[in-house]
């Protein structure tokens, strides 16, 4: 058995008796890839209730093959790989392997008729399923065999043109949510009179939002600049229509005027690969790059000057600010979520510190710790 067996998939049915499958079945069989990333991403949001969508990369960081076609029978045994033949990564690898089981057990109870309504289904799971049963007869299975139960020989669920149609029926009701999501955008409508505006976000459709009056001056900027291509960072609830669409902030709790380009510089690290460095280099892992982000944007104040980001050689992430003549820099471990504040005074002349070099370690999961640097930048920008 090859070290990336995933999952193995047995056909049963009198087209495979003779232990051989045909050709014009093979590419039936694509949309399971499909169906193992859709629920990785349900995984993955149920364990990281923080974010409101998957990393960057995350669909196409595996890739299911064929590796054999096991004697004896019709079975087709499926490997799962880096599309990059590289390790997988493990903060990663353990969703689509999460996935796999959740999808396996939901067939299973599908085929069972224990299955109403499952929290472990989406919506695109629905024409997959289709799809998938499309390859098969009425009178023919696709049996999903897990590595435990490879081992002992038994099947884990069965897949048949009956269970996708309990499946269509167990798959949640379409219909409207809401939830706290932050985006940028620009500002290309304003009412000043009803106090709303749209916003018109980097990917998608217009969002309505009515605004407090601690907003409009940062509205009216926003607004002023849209034909140079002025773009707000927008946090607060938001009305999804049930196709996963914005159509309304309820509330609108932050209007950030001078975006941070935080994800954007972090979604540049995320890219990142072992040897980036003139062959050196550890790329941070996503887990750690996911974890300062939220740090960033749940500790750093509206207003607040965004840092500058940089990959360390070492896998980490350094944050760094000018200002007034101070430069300050945190070099922060992903791993240990420790943090070496630097700051240095190049004119201390100018705003009555000292010019001396001053270091410090910072715990970043404390909020002390954000607050303390919080008070440090503030009282730079204060003295000059």
């Amino acid at each position: 058995m090859p070290s990336n067996f995933f999952l193995q998939l047995r056909l049963v049915g009198d087209r495979f008796k003779n232990h051989s499958v045909p050709l014009d079945v093979l590419p039936g069989l694509a949309p399971l890839q499909a169906l193992i990333v859709e629920a990785a991403k349900v995984e993955y949001l149920k364990n990281n209730a923080n974010r409101s969508r998957v990393p960057n990369g995350f669909e196409r960081s595996v890739e299911l093959k064929l590796t054999s076609l096991a004697p004896g029978s019709a079975q087709l045994d499926v490997g799962m790989d880096n599309p990059e033949h590289s390790p997988l990564n493990p903060d990663q690898a353990c969703y689509f392997t999460q996935g796999r089981d959740s999808l396996v057990a939901t067939i299973q109870n599908a085929d069972n008729g224990e299955i109403t309504g499952n929290s472990s289904l989406s919506k695109q799971m629905l024409p997959l399923f289709e799809r998938l049963a499309r390859v098969i007869g009425d009178s023919e299975e696709i049996h999903f065999v897990s590595p435990t139960e490879n081992k002992n020989g038994g099947v884990s669920a069965r897949f048949s043109r009956q269970v996708a149609s309990k499946l269509k029926d167990a798959v949640p009701k379409e219909r409207e949510t809401t939830r706290d999501i932050e985006i940028r955008g620009s500002v290309p409508e304003l009412n000043q009179a009803n106090m709303t505006l749209q916003i018109l976000p980097t990917n998608g459709g217009k969002i309505k939002a009515s605004i407090a009056s601690e907003h409009l001056d940062s509205a009216i900027n926003v607004f002023n600049g849209f034909r140079r291509g002025l773009q707000a960072d927008f946090q607060g609830i938001c009305r999804f229509d049930a196709a996963g669409k914005a159509l309304e902030f309820t509330s609108l709790s932050q209007l950030i005027d001078n975006p941070s380009d935080i994800s954007l510089q972090l979604d540049d690290i995320r890219a990142l690969e072992n040897g980036w460095l003139d062959g050196n280099g550890r790329a941070p892992s996503e887990a750690g790059i996911d974890w300062i982000e939220s740090k960033l944007y749940r500790y750093l104040p509206s207003g607040f000057p965004r840092p500058y980001l940089y990959p360390t050689e070492a896998g980490g992430v350094q944050l760094e600010w000018s200002v007034e003549s101070n430069e300050v820099s945190i070099e922060v471990s992903l791993e240990s979520h420790l943090g070496v504040w630097h700051e240095l005074n190049l004119r201390p002349e100018l705003n009555l510190q000292s010019p001396d070099e001053r270091e410090r370690e910072l715990n970043l999961d404390q909020s002390s710790a954000w607050e303390w640097i919080i008070r440090q930048i503030d009282g730079m920008r204060r003295i000059q």
